[in-house]
Order: structure tokens, then C-alpha cells, then sequence
């Protein structure tokens, strides 16, 4: 290929200048690259696998909690993407982990480099709340030579600032991301693997996207030392033993990154989630992928040497996934074991699958319809509820219920409402799941349960016609119609045309009585609530209203109102 083809002419991989195009393209896309399904999230902010980083930091925290005095701990994660893994970390820590003993204190700082991500975290109703209650900080990462994080409240944080801290550094998906260098060993010789990109042939004018772009290989005789790292450079020379022809990456960037906090005397643990080797041997080919965004398989193993190096250790899970490698890597300080610590790390990696949630969804997906009550509680269980579980099983939840003699209504709140507390919407993704189990919670005739999750949600993220539609029919099935009556009102006074037709217009007007008389069998979008109310508006006026309450009672299972509830409403 001659110089003129070329976009960028062959060097290390971390001087390519596919990273300043990653960081264009994470960017642009804010969170819609993971709403949208472009880049992965579902394994790594499950809640299955967020319970287990849960777990492992218990242990860090209790084990800083009864040894020497220490500053106040820090959560870090990095590359924080939509926020759903940070959400989901603390509520399964500080509502199960510590749900019988008081949580002790620590800090969790969100961060990101795309600053059009944290922009979306401010956005967020729900990650604002935890930010005002002190449970989470958010800022922008920055890394070069050194780094710095721009916090919304506290400034600017440096290196220097972290240093003296116990620090649990959370990286998913992210050490992928960021700079790291290629190493062939080929026939125990060793050789850097440098990069040339040039354009696919049908690539348009203009600026290239990284989809457009085509990488090309080659070798050169390997600097001597790689790295400022002697540590690196042992690690890399040990790599010459290896039989055969391997590419093995060596992530710069990150090491660049936590490589401080291992010099330090305080205790520090990393746990990421990443494409990833967590031992030899590793493949022939250059461990990239080129689509619309970057990644390179990040070297697991060798990060596990260097906290070896620095008097830790390193756990992984015994089931070996390359496309999620989970890495639990501690450094403890002076003479303090960290038992609690690596007791976890072992016992909970060593049977920890992450692909394990995914196989539950899919098999909920597959299956739901034909679940009893016992199966569907059994899986939503196994799921830590989920909440992509959860939805699987809600639409047929209630009759399931209603067949088993087991119903439990203490356990499913709890189940539905650990979903809920896991859900985060976005501008780009508005599910409204507070609706979705309010509906199922009213077909179980879990009327207080739905009012509950129901205020709670105006409360956090606002009021809503659909909310308030919701808490009258609740009202309405426990006898308060008067309650029921004023909040229907309300809906009409925010949206007169909430159910497809003007109420109290016409030749004939339809109440909001007869409304809630009639048309009192709920549905799952709006569409059919207006299509009752129009079958409503063409039902002879001499039909009796007991009779149509008797008539959705029997389809629904529900209760129409109290007598004694009407009396002295003016009816």
C-alpha cells in the first residue's frame, strides 16, 4: 500500500489515532450508543452481576471497617456510560448488603469522559435524587499524563486527592476503550505489533467514521525497555516463554491510570468487567474489533501480575468468557489480610457466570407464558429481579397468581418493587415500568401496594395523567370513590382529552361517575382505556350500573366500591 492510500502510517497501537475517533463517536452518541443497542450493557449492569460487585465491595468495606483508622473510602467508577450500574450498585449494597447493619460511610463517584453522558446523568430524576441525598457524585474523566475528574459539586479532583484514600476502582467495559499496545511473541522472539489504517473502498468523502476504516499489521523489532514500567517490562519479557505465534495486548492507558494507587499505602481494589484474557495462551490475531465503535481485549492476566508485584492478588471467575472476563484485584495495606475481602472474591467469582442473567431472560422470554406462579417467583428470584426479568413475567403474573394457593403478596412487592428501584429511564429510553407493575399490582387486587409505587413515582420523577388515572382506579376498587372522583378530575382538568373523547360534552355526556362505574376494568395503553369509554358511550342508557360492575368484576377478578363508601357524596 503506498503512503498515499494511508490514512495514518504503522505505530503502536496506543499512538493510533483510532482512539481520539472512539472518544468522537461516545460523544456524539451520548447514551443512545447503549439504548440505542449499539454498544452492549446488559451483562454488566445486571442486576445479577451488579450483586456480585456489591458483595465484593461488603467485604472491602467491613474489612476497612474493623481494622486500623483510614480516610473516608471512594467508590470510582469509570466509563459510567447510562448510569444504570452505579443505580443499581447501591441500592443492591446499601439495601441488601447492609440491609441488618449500618452501611459505613463511603463515597461513589460516577464518571465518564464523554462529557454528553454526564450531561444525561444531570437529566436523570433518579440520579439527581441520589446526588441530593449524598449517595452518589458524578463528574467528568479526565485522562492524559495525569488525570483529573470535574465533579458537579466538588470541584476538581486530582490523582494527588485520591492517593490518600482507600479507593475501589469499578471499571466495565471500559478498559477496552482506552489506549493499549500490542505485543507478538513468535517463536519465543518479541515483537511490537504496529497499526496502519487506511479506508474501506466504499467509503464516502469526507470525515471517516470508524466503520469505514480498515486496519493493516505489521511487526517491528520491540523497543527495549517497552515501557516506563519495569514491572511492565518483566511481565512482557516472561511473555517470550510462550509457544507458537500470539498477539497480546498490553493495556498502557489503564495501567498508566491505577498503577498509582498501587504504589500507595492504602488498600485498593479494582474490579472490572471486560473482553478480556485472564491467561495464556492468547490468540494469533490482532484482538480488535472495528464496527461502528473500537474495542481491544484487555490483558487480565498481566494487570493480575502487577498486583501480585505490588503484594496483592488477583481472582477471577473459574468459568472463562473472553467476551466478559469479571476480575477481582486487590492490594491490601501493610499487614491487614482483607479476609472478608477475599473470602468473597473467591467464593463468589468462583461460580459466577455473568452470561448466567442472560440465559435467565432468555429462557423467560422463551417460556413465561407457560410458568406457574412458583417457576416465574423462582426465576425473577435467580434474576436478583431484574428488571428486563421482571418485564418478561408481568403481563402474565396475575393470572398465574390467582391459580397458585402459594400467592404471596408480601413477595411479590417485594420482587416488583426491587425491579422498580433498579429501573433507570432516559430521555432516550422513557420506559415507565412504575405503570407497567402498578397495572399488574391492580389486576392482583394489590390496590394499597399500586397506590404506594404510584405517589412514590410522582414523587421522584414527576406527576403524570397516567399516574394519577391509576391511583383513582386503585381508590376506586378499595371503596374511596370520593378520592377517586377528585383525582379523575384532576386528570381531565391536565388533559380533557385523556381518554379519546372530551368527557361532559355532547347530547349525551359521559361522567367521570360513569367512568369509574363503568369503565373500570384497566389496560395497558391508553388505546384501550378509549375504546371502553367509546363501547361505554354506545351502551343504551337504561343498562344498569350494577350490572356493568358486575359484568367487569367477573372478567378482572375486581371489586366494585362499598355501599357504605357512597353514602353522604352527593351522589
Amino acid at each position: 500500500m503506498s503512503p498515499e492510500q494511508q490514512l495514518e502510517s504503522p505505530r503502536r497501537l496506543s499512538e493510533s489515532m483510532i482512539w481520539r475517533l472512539l472518544s468522537a463517536f461516545y460523544e456524539s452518541k451520548g447514551i443512545r450508543a447503549w439504548d440505542d443497542g449499539i454498544v452492549p450493557e446488559g451483562i454488566s449492569s445486571s442486576n445479577y452481576t451488579t450483586d456480585i460487585y456489591a458483595a465484593l465491595v461488603a467485604g472491602f468495606l467491613r474489612d476497612l471497617r474493623d481494622g486500623p483508622d483510614h480516610a473516608r473510602p471512594i467508590v470510582l467508577e469509570i466509563g459510567g456510560g447510562t448510569g444504570r450500574f452505579a443505580l443499581r450498585f447501591l441500592n443492591q449494597l446499601t439495601n441488601h448488603h447492609f440491609s441488618r447493619e449500618r452501611t459505613p460511610p463511603f463515597d461513589y463517584l460516577l464518571t465518564d469522559g464523554a462529557s454528553s453522558n454526564v450531561a444525561s446523568w444531570k437529566e436523570s430524576a433518579r440520579l439527581m435524587n441520589a446526588v441530593e441525598r449524598g449517595s452518589l457524585e458524578i463528574g467528568q474523566l479526565r485522562l492524559g499524563a495525569d488525570f483529573a475528574i470535574d465533579t458537579r459539586s466538588s470541584g476538581m479532583l486530582t490523582a494527588d486527592s485520591l492517593e490518600m484514600r482507600p479507593v475501589v476502582l469499578v471499571a466495565n467495559y471500559v478498559l477496552d476503550a482506552i489506549p493499549s499496545d500490542l505485543i507478538r511473541v513468535r517463536d519465543h522472539e518479541l515483537w511490537e505489533e504496529h497499526i496502519a489504517l487506511r479506508p474501506s473502498e466504499n467509503a464516502p468523502g469526507g470525515p471517516l467514521r470508524l466503520e469505514e476504516i480498515i486496519p493493516d499489521f505489521t511487526q517491528a523489532a520491540l523497543k527495549s525497555p517497552y515501557s516506563e514500567y519495569p514491572q511492565v517490562n518483566a511481565v512482557i519479557a516472561a511473555y517470550r516463554s510462550l509457544a507458537g505465534d500470539q498477539c497480546i495486548p498490553v493495556p498502557i492507558q489503564a495501567i498508566r491510570f491505577f498503577e498509582r494507587f498501587l504504589r500507595t499505602d492504602q488498600p485498593f481494589l479494582m474490579i472490572a468487567g471486560d473482553l478480556a484474557y485472564t491467561r495464556p495462551p492468547f490468540q494469533a490475531h490482532p484482538p480488535l474489533v472495528f464496527s461502528e465503535y473500537v474495542t481491544c481485549s484487555v490483558n487480565f492476566h498481566m494487570i493480575g501480575r502487577l498486583f501480585q508485584e505490588a503484594g496483592g492478588a488477583a481472582h477471577f471467575s473459574r468459568h472463562e468468557d473472553q467476551t466478559f472476563s469479571v476480575g477481582a484485584f486487590l492490594k491490601p495495606a501493610g499487614p491487614a489480610e482483607f479476609a472478608r475481602t477475599t473470602q468473597a472474591a473467591r467464593d463468589l467469582l468462583r461460580f459466577f457466570s455473568p452470561h448466567d442473567s442472560c440465559a435467565v431472560l432468555e429462557a423467560l422470554e422463551a417460556t413465561a407464558e407457560t410458568l406457574d406462579y412458583r417457576q416465574m417467583i423462582a426465576l425473577m428470584r435467580l434474576s436478583r429481579s431484574d428488571p428486563e426479568s421482571v418485564l418478561s413475567c408481568l403481563p402474565y403474573l396475575p393470572a398465574a397468581s390467582k391459580e397458585s394457593e402459594e400467592f404471596d403478596r408480601g413477595q411479590v412487592q417485594d420482587l416488583l418493587m426491587e425491579a422498580y428501584r433498579s429501573e433507570l429511564p432516559s430521555a432516550s429510553a422513557p420506559r415507565n415500568l412504575d405503570l407497567q407493575i402498578a397495572l399488574r399490582f391492580l389486576q392482583m387486587e394489590m390496590y394499597s401496594e399500586a397506590t404506594e409505587l404510584l405517589s412514590n413515582a410522582m414523587e421522584e420523577r414527576g406527576r403524570s395523567v397516567e399516574r394519577l388515572h391509576l391511583i383513582a382506579l386503585a381508590h376506586f376498587r378499595m371503596g374511596k370513590r370520593t378520592q377517586a372522583v377528585a383525582l379523575l378530575h384532576e386528570v381531565l382538568a391536565e388533559e380533557p382529552a385523556y381518554w379519546g373523547i372530551p368527557l361532559g360534552e355532547g347530547k349525551d355526556p359521559l361522567t367521570v361517575e360513569q367512568v369509574l362505574e363503568q369503565a373500570d376494568e384497566w389496560h395497558q395503553d391508553r388505546l384501550a382505556v378509549r375504546a371502553a369509554v367509546r363501547a361505554l358511550r354506545r351502551r343504551p342508557r337504561s343498562s344498569a350500573p350494577s350490572e356493568g360492575r358486575a359484568q367487569h368484576a367477573s372478567l378482572d377478578g375486581g371489586n366494585p366500591p362499598r355501599d357504605e363508601d357512597k353514602r353522604g357524596e352527593g351522589e
